[in-house]
């Protein structure tokens, strides 16, 4: 399928981990001026990636907390 008329690239599909998404909330949480658009371009994902994280946040803490729970 040609991307004609789309100037946007797609990124390559990227599995974050459930660390890598704790570091990204607690870097948004500890510099709130941080944009989710650099953020993402550090990342080398979309920015909707790192929003979805943020959006979620409660259930990536909740894993978290399952994990530590189960070693």
């Amino acid at each position: 399928m040609d991307n004609i008329g789309n100037s946007r690239q797609r990124k390559q599909r990227r599995n974050l981990s459930l660390e890598d998404k704790i570091n990204i909330i607690k870097r948004k949480e500890t510099d709130v001026r941080l944009s989710d658009e650099k953020l993402a371009n550090e990342l080398g994902v979309d920015r909707s990636t790192i929003s979805g994280i943020l959006r979620k946040k409660e259930s990536s803490y909740d894993c978290m907390q399952m994990q530590k729970i189960q070693i």
